[in-house]
């Protein structure tokens, strides 16, 4: 008998399958769906990832995560900013490029905060440490705690840590908390990121990647300005000199 009418033996996926057969073709066949298993696969979301647009997404939903990644990537900017500054050669005219006489006083301050961000003995390593530990313990936690909590706490902790920095704290537990907000920011990334490639349709996906580099474009310009204009601002303060870089 033909298998379109008998319950029991497989059933045509759709009408286009059966007129393949009429032609002579061989068309696909799949299993009358049975269980929760086969509901899932042709669940709402499932059918707007691979057949859904653009404009059928939640648009809010993907603003937050893209306001999460923009914000996870200003302490990255910062630190950076800072990192190739203090590294940057300051060649004067007359001078060779390791000539360490006549240094600027902004290079000088810049060198003492760079101090700050940069991990040394222990934290260095615990910084990769952490990130393999996490790496590979992701499918236990994603599973019993959830990816949306972990992003919560994330988040939550990248705030009382920032809080922090307000306050005069010894060497160590300035790198301690400059540890947290490193891993903070490169954990919320990678969530959020993960999240809206996982809402965007096949052929969509490509923008997260444009997210990101257009909100790591954005933050290092912003880092730029802020610290250039807030070190000529505070520089009276500082007991440095308002010279450029």
């Amino acid at each position: 008998s033909s298998p379109l009418l008998d319950d029991d033996k497989l059933l045509s996926v759709s009408a286009p399958a059966a007129f393949a057969n009429r032609l002579g073709k061989v068309p696909r066949w799949t299993r009358k769906p049975s269980g929760q298993a086969d509901d899932r696969r042709v669940s709402y979301e499932h059918m707007l990832v691979r057949y859904g647009k653009l404009s059928d997404c939640e648009f809010m939903v993907e603003c937050a995560y893209t306001t999460l990644i923009f914000i996870a990537c200003i302490y990255k900017s910062h630190s950076d900013f800072v990192h190739f500054t203090e590294f940057m050669p300051m060649i004067k005219e007359g001078k060779h490029i390791h000539c360490c006489c006549d240094t600027r006083e902004r290079k000088v301050h810049f060198i003492k905060m760079n101090q700050q961000f940069n991990l040394d003995g222990f934290l260095e390593y615990g910084k990769y440490l952490f990130g393999l530990v996490f790496t590979i313990s992701c499918p236990l936690w994603e599973r019993y705690i959830g990816r949306h909590a972990a992003l919560l706490v994330t988040v939550l902790t990248g705030v009382f840590c920032s809080t922090l920095l307000i306050f005069s704290l010894p060497t160590d537990v300035l790198q301690l908390v400059h540890l947290m907000l490193n891993l903070c920011s490169a954990f919320t990334m990678l969530i959020s990121m993960v999240n809206i490639s996982e809402m965007l349709p096949y052929h969509h996906r490509f923008l997260t990647v444009a997210i990101y580099m257009f909100a790591t474009i954005l933050d290092d310009a912003i880092a730029v300005i802020n610290l250039t204009i807030s070190i000529s601002v505070l520089s009276p303060l500082l007991d440095i000199s308002s010279e450029p870089f």
